[in-house]
């Protein structure tokens, strides 16, 4: 391992002639077994990163018996920087040892070299209608009033979806289902009034609606063919397409920012559970008279409501009373329009997402003031065309993997993106200064810089390693350069080398020797409904992750050949 000064280090003579003082005979140390760090590496490495001021300060009393002398702590900015350098020189040396940093070596040359084709989902086709979805339309049709001019049908591996019964023009009317049959809290609490001071009582900011609507969905498929929403209900699948019900294993390959917040996600509602659910059910018992929901059935539905729920205007459609509490919070801000809430329309919630959607929902008026929702055309559908809805063209490619399953791509702009961070470090002049260059010159001054494949090394990201590495002597100079070209070959050098560093544990998912996360959550109160540990997604949502985790890789391979090819121009050693 080498620890010498950079070349452009205009005090490198001065080192070089302490160096030998010290009694070192050379810059290079070899490192002995697979955790040693002999003491010399930590010496030399407070020496190389030496400015002016602490060189004075640094003193090489004469060796003795020829053994050399220790180079001692000089002040809390070298010892960091010589931290830094040590592991920089580590993960470097790392970068051709270590079996995972070899595998990710291979990768990168492989990239470079154009690499194999990168895998894609195969596409879903569509299987005929059968007997069985024929006769659950009939049954959703009949019980709850719905007219339609759709069928139900399988999509490969994909569960299912809606095609058009008949030839469509743009207007036609494709669902109509009464807004008095909505899954919603309002709904419910109409049909059992004291419900409304039990989801009244749930108070968790943007949580609060989502909650509210999970416990009336895990409520009325308890309650099975007593609900008014039983033909509904019978039609929903045992595991939903949003990660919540993913297993551990099928999450591990993910990148850390998609890993992360599925974590989150899955904290938090394990939190409601433990946290909210006892309260609610020691105040209001019948709300769950056979037990709380089990870990299972919490995030199933979840899943539903994540997966199937969009934001209506209830309290304008006459939609049913609101939880107790909730009247005031229902109020909008914009000409006293009521605000959004999530109700699950039945049927019109196995539409699949599409971003070129060809229909539209809108609501109808009818006499007496009842009102419908309605499905129409926004474009000419041939007969056994498949329909969809675009529900998801203003999130990001993550949340639509971790909310919907949806592969990346297939949603215009929503691209994957690669999260780096690189805060300056410490708290010595120079990174506080370097700090405060990084607020003013990057837009927001935020600390997180965002890859894409269009775009894997964006120039705000170099000057932010460029920011995070200064030593005092460079400030005027970074102030010079800024991002158009290196303050010196030293910083460029130890700039490319962090953010090849981070970058790289970009490609190493936290999931992948992570121990299982969450419990198992016992037997689900519902039959049907899987465990944690059993709860692997759909064939089409694995593709879906894989393409996810492999656009992922794509981006940070292209931005370490840029780094790894600006190495080659400073001189990595």
């Amino acid at each position: 391992m080498l620890l010498a000064p950079h070349e452009d280090d205009v005090l490198a003579g001065a080192k070089e002639r302490l160096r030998a003082a010290f009694g070192h005979a050379s810059w290079a140390v070899e490192l002995e077994g697979a955790h040693a760090l002999p003491p010399a590496a930590l010496h030399l490495a407070r020496l190389a990163c030496m400015v002016e001021d602490e060189l004075y300060r640094a003193s090489a009393p004469p060796t003795a018996g020829g053994e050399p002398t220790a180079v001692e702590f000089v002040s809390a900015a070298n010892e960091r920087r010589a931290l830094l350098l040590l592991r920089d020189r580590l993960s470097g040396d790392a970068m051709s040892s270590h079996d995972a940093s070899r595998d990710v070596q291979a990768k990168l040359a492989a990239f470079v070299r154009g690499g194999p084709p990168p895998r894609s989902p195969a596409p879903s086709t569509l299987a005929p209608s059968s007997a069985g979805h024929d006769a659950q339309l009939t049954e959703l049709a009949s019980v709850l009033r719905i007219s339609h001019a759709v069928r139900i049908v399988s999509v490969e591996n994909a569960g299912r979806g809606l095609v058009a019964a008949r030839a469509l023009t743009t207007g036609d009317t494709v669902l109509s289902v009464p807004v008095d049959q909505l899954v919603s809290a309002r709904a419910a609490c109409t049909d059992e009034p004291w419900l409304r001071a039990a989801l009244g009582a749930i108070n968790e900011g943007e949580w609060t609606a989502q909650l509210r609507l999970m416990i009336v969905v895990i409520r009325e498929r308890r309650r099975a063919e007593a609900s008014r929403w039983r033909a509904w209900l019978r039609s929903l699948p045992p595991v939903t397409a949003d990660c919540a019900q993913w297993s551990d294993e099928a999450c591990a390959r993910l990148p850390p920012s998609a890993y992360w917040l599925r974590h989150a996600l899955i904290a938090e509602l394990d939190e409601f559970r433990e946290g909210l659910l006892p309260q609610l059910c020691a105040a209001h018992p019948q709300l769950f008279s056979d037990g709380p929901p089990s870990s299972p059935e919490w995030r199933w539905a979840r899943g539903v409501v994540a997966t199937r729920a969009i934001e209506l205007h209830l309290a304008t459609l006459g939609a049913g009373d609101a939880p107790m509490g909730a009247e005031a919070a229902a109020e909008g801000e914009v000409e006293g329009e009521a605000a959004a809430e999530p109700a699950i329309v039945p049927l019109m919630d196995m539409l699949n997402h599409s971003p070129r959607a060809q229909l539209e929902h809108r609501v109808c008026r009818m006499a007496g003031a009842a009102c419908t929702l309605e499905l129409r055309s926004i474009a000419p559908v041939g007969a056994d065309e498949p329909l969809s809805l675009d529900y998801g063209s203003r999130l990001g490619a993550a949340e639509l993997l971790l909310q919907h399953g949806v592969p990346p791509g297939a949603v215009e702009g929503a691209d994957v993106l690669v999260a780096v961070q690189l805060p300056p470090e410490g708290a010595e002049g120079a990174c506080i200064a370097g700090a405060l260059l990084l607020a003013q010159l990057t837009p927001g001054g935020a600390d997180t810089h965002w890859l894409s494949e269009r775009e894997p090394l964006p120039a705000p990201l170099l000057l932010a390693a460029r920011l995070c590495v200064l030593v005092e002597g460079e400030m005027s100079a970074a102030k010079r350069a800024f991002a158009h070209r290196a303050v010196s070959d030293r910083n460029e050098r130890h700039a490319l080398l962090v953010l090849r560093k981070a970058i790289v544990e970009q490609l190493s998912p936290p999931g992948a020797s992570a121990d299982a996360a969450g419990d198992a959550g016992g037997a689900a109160a519902v039959a049907g409904l899987q465990t944690d540990a059993n709860a692997h997604p759909p064939p089409a949502v694995s593709r879906a992750i894989d393409a996810y985790c492999d656009a992922h890789e794509r981006i940070c391979f292209a931005a370490l050949a840029r780094v790894e090819a600006m190495l080659e121009r400073v001189g990595a050693a």
